[in-house]
């Protein structure tokens, strides 16, 4: 009975030790990358320059694999960011964000070459440099468009990274601002001028309204006093033609008057109207003589 047990206890005990050392072979000789990262391995601090993926073998303790993420990543800018536009006016951009990925293939570059690569490949004295690079080449209209900055800062970011480590090692996915405005002061000094343009426009509706009021009043009496010019004109118009028909009859009537009127019936008219009484005077056909009868009746008297 002691001797099964002790095989027992004696065997609990190896499977302990294949425990052991199967777990320790696990932890300290084999490796996992996962998918969305590339493995970095090194023996004696001394980096292999053929990144690692999956499961890896390696020997323990004097070999490691640095694992490093592929995956997008962001870095949110936590202070704002000033600048000016190209007209040298002062704007200011809050929460910007760039998404980044370092390529599988520039993983043991920047492993090897970036001190604290996880905090350092993308900085914030990066991303300012890339606002202020951007902003000073916009108008003051589009300073604070947050699309037009926004791919500005991105190919500007992305220029950087290329130049500092290489082509295809950071790509830069998209970058995204939280708020872009300017200074207080700039703002209310746009309000002030949006303002008086407003006031400048009302007035100049006012100035027009009154002119075109003006020119219609004008227009107005014009015809006005041209219709009564006109009114007047066919008054006289009336007035001369009626003057015109009254003489034409009156001259029609003396005419008809005149063409009845014979020597033989004048004679008659004058014999229907003498009284008996002879004339005064009796002027003479060609001599010249004029007679005073009563002053010869007397004297022959």
């Amino acid at each position: 009975m002691n001797n099964k047990t002790e095989k027992v206890s004696v065997v609990g005990s190896i499977l302990v030790v294949i425990v052991v050392v199967a777990v320790l072979f696990r932890v300290l000789c084999i490796t996992i990358v996962p998918t969305g990262s590339t493995g970095v391995m090194s023996t004696f601090d001394q980096v292999h320059e053929e990144p690692v993926h999956g499961v890896c073998f390696h020997a323990p303790l004097i070999t490691k694999i640095e694992k490093v993420n592929n995956k997008q990543q962001d870095l949110v800018s936590s202070n704002r960011i000033y600048g000016e536009t190209a007209e040298r006016t002062e704007c200011y951009y809050d929460e910007v964000a760039v998404t980044y990925q370092i390529s599988s293939i520039g993983s043991v570059w920047i492993y090897c070459n970036v001190t604290d690569y996880k905090e350092n490949t993308i900085t914030e004295r990066m991303i300012m440099e890339a606002v202020r690079s951007v902003s000073k080449l916009q108008k003051d209209t589009d300073a604070t468009n947050r699309n037009i900055m926004s791919a500005g800062i991105q190919a500007k970011l992305q220029e950087a990274c290329d130049i500092t480590y290489g082509e295809e090692i950071i790509r830069i996915n998209k970058v995204t601002i939280g708020n872009a405005d300017f200074s207080p002061e700039y703002n209310a000094a746009i309000e002030a001028k949006n303002q008086a343009k407003i006031e400048a426009e009302k007035q100049e509706y006012i100035n027009k309204k009154a002119i075109e009021e003006a020119e219609g009043e004008a227009e107005r009496k014009r015809i006005e006093a041209q219709g009564n010019a006109e009114q007047k004109r066919l008054e006289a118009q009336g007035e001369a033609d009626s003057t015109r028909i009254k003489a034409e009859a009156t001259a029609e009537a003396n005419r008809v008057i005149s063409e009845s009127l014979s020597d033989e019936l004048l004679r008659q008219k004058a014999i229907e109207t003498w009284t008996g009484d002879y004339p005064d005077i009796v002027a003479g056909d060609s001599t010249g003589m004029i007679l005073n009868i009563p002053e010869l009746k007397n004297n022959a008297e």
